[in-house]
Parts: C-alpha cells; structure tokens; sequence
C-alpha cells in the first residue's frame, strides 16, 4: 500500500482479534500529508478512504492546507491537544504521553468516539508522524476491538520501520538534517513500544480500560458493541474467503 509523500501508511485491518481479525479496509492510519499534492487525496480516495481524522493542532496544518480539498474527502479536525502543543514543555515522548492521557484524555476518546459512531465507514488517521497521538488512538481502538496488547505494540513499533529519510526530507524539506538539535529527527520518527504500553496501562489505571476511557467520555456501550460487530470478521470467514 503506497500513496507518495503520504508516510506511515497502512490498514490496521488482519491484527487478530479473539476469535476472528480486525476487518480490513475500515480503519487505515498514517503520517500527514506533508505537501498540497493532488495526487496524495486521490491515492486515499482511491483506497476506498471517505474520512479523513485529523488529529493535529491548527498550526501544524498550515504544512498542508488545501491537500484534502482536492477530492471528496469529509474531514474531521480533532486537535488533541486543544490547539496547545506549541506551549507544551516536555523532556520526552514518555513525558508527552503521560501529558497526553492526563490533560487531553477527552480528545482521544472523542477521536476514538469518531471511529465508534462511524465504524462501518472508512476512514484515515492522521496527526503529523502518524505515531503519537495516531498510536494512542489506534492502540485504545485495537484494545476495545480486543486486540492482545503485543499486537497492538507490534503494529505501533512499525512506525518507526516506515518513517525514513523520505519522510524526514518531507517533514524538514530545505533544513539540512544533519544541522538539526541533537534527536530531533530520532524523536521525528522513534516509536519504541514501551511508550505505548506505558500509555495504555497509565489508561487503565485511570478507566479501568479503554472501553472505560470511552464510557467515561460519553460513548454509548451499544455504540461499542455493534463497532465490535462491524470490525470483527470471525477467522472461520477470512479462512474460507
């Protein structure tokens, strides 16, 4: 699967899920687009995508502003951290994470929530690595689809595979990257899983689980349910099919 300048792409669908596997073609997740290029929204649209979710602040759009205008793209802006994360301080991802589930817990179930009120709709996640915020999102939909958590880490470590120089050179096109502050580009495109799973679990602490972060945020149980109906293909179907 390959939509160029589009990073960090992939279906999240086949992750095995209890008794069956994530249905393909529902739930894909990647970098942002980086450049108003035409071509990036028509390969989405080609993919069968009619949902963009846009989990980047206000600010960090401006990379690319007109790019889903140019296909019949419906897109949703769920800025999760409020439109703040220019006036974050943090030592670290795991500091951010931590900032992340604590103070902006609300967005992620709301962009989360998205996905549950619309399962039966495909759609793309997106922030600007497709990493961080994406990763937190997916992994707390992996875990109420209920995806083992080591697959669930599997799936968020490859980002940090598919995120390489092509995309380093789109993120600080004109910046010579060997001029850039000491792990820059490393924190650019770095997903180890212990970020991830210290995530999770600091949810869990927090909502007993993900499904609770999303009841706690308003999502309906019977919404939960019939995303677990709509996204679940039991294996005896994928077999045959």
């Amino acid at each position: 699967m390959m939509v160029p300048h589009l990073h960090n792409l992939r279906d999240i669908g086949g992750l095995p899920a209890g008794e069956g596997v994530v249905r393909r073609g529902r739930i894909f997740r990647s970098a942002a687009p980086l450049r108003d290029l035409p071509d990036i929204a028509s390969g989405v649209a080609a993919l069968g995508i009619s949902h963009i979710l846009d989990l980047r602040d206000t600010r960090e759009r401006e990379m690319s502003p007109r790019v889903w205008q140019s296909a019949a793209l419906e897109v949703h802006h769920i800025p999760v951290f409020g439109d703040a994360l220019g006036e974050i301080r943090f030592s670290g991802l795991a500091e951010l994470y931590a900032i992340m589930i604590e103070h902006h817990a609300a967005a992620v179930a709301r962009a989360a929530g998205h996905i549950v009120a619309n399962g039966d709709t495909p759609a793309l996640i997106h922030c600007t690595a497709g990493k961080d915020r994406t990763g937190v999102v997916v992994g707390v939909l992996l875990e109420v689809l209920g995806v083992d958590r080591a697959e669930i880490l599997a799936d968020y470590e490859r980002s940090q595979t598919l995120l390489g120089d092509d995309y380093l050179a789109d993120l600080f096109a004109g910046v010579d990257l060997a001029s850039l502050p000491g792990g820059a580009a490393h924190r650019a495109t770095s997903s180890p899983r212990a970020l991830l799973d210290a995530a999770l679990d600091d949810i869990s602490a927090r909502y007993g689980s993900a499904e609770g972060l999303l009841l706690t945020h308003g999502i309906a149980p019977e919404r939960i349910a019939r995303l677990r109906d709509e996204m679940i293909v039991p294996t005896s179907v994928v077999v045959s099919a």
